[in-house]
């Protein structure tokens, strides 16, 4: 650094002791007046490069365009608004059975968005049939209102389905849209097995495993070979784990929504959790002669065979066709729509819950009667209890049940609360149908192999019944002996009917009659002697 030598002035300016050189002005330095020779002919070459350059041609005006006349043209539509997604309101109108289909024809186009689930799996179907549609579209709307529901008589809506076809009708189908739709809705869980091996395995699944892993209370078993399965369950010599399994199904079956069921105490498991509100649902496939040949007497007057709801399809199909879609891409607005009314998935305790006297958590929702529908429907049920003979009225008792139980399901998927009239109707007339091809199969294809107390009890109790229901023309409790190999003739080996004949004629319950004794030609008759004593 440079040190100035100098001093202050009064007025705080600063003195510098030597004297400092005067600063030099700056000089602008003139330019030339003339440019150089060399300056001057560079601008003249690019003159002339410019000059050369040609002009644009200045582009013509437009002439300005005439204006055309108005025109009175009327007012633009106003476009549509957008229509409103089926899910979010009423669905379109289900299919409509065709002019000319016959009465049973018209049952298998049910109302309400139950008739989209029988359509959609009947499009996707290469075998279409609408009766097995109508099985697996009933199936899947009942599993996804399970545990969330009750109907108006406190009833379930626990469905036991039953399809009967021959082999070859295309029952895999169904099963795989059962499968594919209640996973769209999110219930894919709740089909659990495809068989049942004993009322162990029904109580595991419904309290699960162990304390820790939760059960499921709303399974669905999809059971094919049904009557193979039936036949093994009901053989000789099955332990009680197996030959149970029809007892279990029976209380599952009429079990209350709003009562908590409990499995059966064993070694080892003796802490159980209430399983509140338990839903066991069945679809089962089988052949006639299978299923039937399967069934024992013992099941239909126990209460087993009369609580599965049959649809009979014979042979299916008659041509393979191209399905209008696969089943895996069903109608959006459908899959949509379905969520909506099957709502949240059940929690495993539904129960409500109140809080100081409030309701915090909502319970079951109840469907309630319609107008005129109570009537209706007690009237339906007082004509099967009033059946007199006592094989048809175990035949159809578990009817009115049934239907209400679909009557209960339909009602929400055509968006009411209540169980109306035509739904209801149209409910009773596919219950009246199914039970009737239930009656008919048993009366064709069931057979026994009784032993002869058993043969002699059923004989005892049928010729009550003839005593109480005499033929035209014959006397009170007496019976040919016709009639007596017709019943006895599915029920037991036909070389041993006179052994059970003869053996009621030993303990006094019958006489024979002598041939030209009554109306008629000669044949053996035989009387009963007991009266007309309750039977079973």
């Amino acid at each position: 650094m440079i040190e100035e030598k100098g001093r202050l002035a009064p007025d705080g300016s600063f003195i510098h002791d030597e004297p400092q050189p005067e600063a030099k002005p700056f000089k602008r330095r003139k330019l030339d007046d003339e440019p150089d020779a060399g300056s001057a002919a560079r601008i003249d070459k690019l003159k002339e490069v410019v000059a050369a350059i040609p002009k644009r041609r200045p582009e013509p005006e437009e002439e300005p365009e005439e204006e055309p006349e108005p025109i009175d043209e009327p007012a633009p539509e106003p476009e549509p608004e957008p229509e409103e997604e089926a899910a979010r309101g009423p669905w379109p109108e289900p299919p409509k059975p065709p002019k000319d289909a016959s009465d049973y024809e018209r049952l298998l186009y049910p109302p309400g968005l139950l008739g989209h689930v029988v359509q959609y799996i009947y499009d996707t179907d290469p075998l279409p049939d609408r009766t097995m549609a109508l099985a697996a579209a009933l199936t899947i709307a009942g599993k996804s209102l399970d545990r969330k529901i009750v109907g108006p008589t406190g009833n379930s809506i626990i469905l036991y389905n039953l399809i009967l076809a021959e082999t070859g009708a295309g029952k895999q189908h169904l099963q795989d849209c059962s499968r594919y739709l209640l996973k769209a809705i999110g219930l894919d869980e709740c089909i659990v097995a495809g068989g049942i091996a004993s009322v162990q395995a029904i109580e595991e699944v419904l309290h699960g495993k162990n304390e820790n892993t939760p059960g499921n209370p709303s399974p669905l078993f999809i059971l094919d070979e049904y009557g193979s399965f039936l036949s093994r369950i009901t053989s000789k010599g099955m332990s009680g784990n197996v030959a149970e399994i029809p007892s279990i199904l029976q209380t599952l079956w009429g079990w209350q929504p709003k009562v908590g069921w409990k499995g059966t105490v064993k070694v080892g498991r003796t802490n159980l959790n209430e399983v509140y509100s338990p839903a066991l649902s069945i679809l089962a496939s089988s052949t006639d002669r299978s299923f039937y040949g399967a069934v024992k007497s013992k099941y239909v007057g126990g209460g087993f065979i009369n609580r599965h709801l049959s649809f009979s399809a014979g042979r299916g199909a008659a041509r393979r066709v191209i399905p209008k879609y696969h089943f895996t891409s069903p109608p959006p607005w459908l899959t949509k729509a379905m969520r909506r009314v099957a709502g949240k998935p059940a929690l495993l305790d539904n129960r409500p819950v109140y809080f100081k006297g409030k309701l915090v958590k909502e319970g079951l929702r109840e469907i309630g009667w319609g107008a005129g529908a109570y009537d209706h429907w007690v009237n339906f049920e007082s004509d099967i209890r009033g059946i007199e003979d006592n094989e048809v009225r175990e035949v159809w008792i578990r009817a009115p049940e049934n239907a209400l139980r679909i009557a209960t399901i339909v009602a929400p998927f055509c968006l009411s609360g209540v169980v109306e009239i035509p739904h209801l109707k149209w409910c009773i007339d596919y219950v009246r149908h199914s039970t009737a091809e239930l009656a008919k199969g048993l009366r064709k294809y069931m057979t026994e192999d009784l032993g002869i107390a058993e043969a002699c009890d059923l004989l005892r109790e049928q010729f009550i019944r003839y005593m109480i229901h005499p033929s035209e023309g014959r006397q009170r409790g007496e019976m040919t002996i016709g009639e007596i190999r017709k019943f006895l003739e599915k029920k037991i080996d036909p070389n041993k009917i006179m052994g059970v004949v003869y053996q009621l004629q030993y303990c006094g319950d019958i006489k024979e009659l002598d041939p030209g004794e009554g109306p008629g030609r000669p044949t053996k008759k035989y009387l009963w002697l007991r009266g007309a004593t309750k039977i079973r």
